[in-house]
């Protein structure tokens, strides 16, 4: 998963943001996309080439490549999740001692059947 910040110059506009997603949302493997007016970038993630997304920009409007890399959320989702299935495996942990420790031997009995 790519993180791709876009600057592009004419994005304070409704009308050239809206063109602007809709073009790029063309593209094969985006996800997600967020535009902020204010300070004129466009946010793109998803299984893309960063190239691309500036290229299908470009024959819109001004743009070039703020950043781009890994998206850092997706890791943060994926450590979190790790953690849950950890705590979660230290619970059924701590309840297989206890019962272990509760219960103690059974022994086997073996059934009695009786001829009526």
């Amino acid at each position: 998963m790519m993180k791709v910040v876009l600057k592009a110059y004419d994005l304070n506009n409704p009308k050239s943001s809206s063109r602007a997603m809709k073009a790029v949302s063309k593209l094969e493997g985006v996800e997600s996309m967020k535009v902020d007016r204010e300070k004129k970038t466009l946010t793109v993630i998803g299984n893309i080439d960063p190239y691309e997304v500036v290229c299908k920009l470009r024959k819109l409007m001004d743009a070039a490549i703020e950043s781009a890399g890994p998206n850092k959320e997706e890791n943060k989702e994926a450590v979190e999740k790790k953690k849950k299935e950890e705590e979660e495996k230290k619970k059924v942990e701590e309840l297989l001692k206890t019962y272990y420790n509760n219960v103690g031997y059974y022994p086997y009995y073996w059934p009695v059947f009786t001829n009526k």
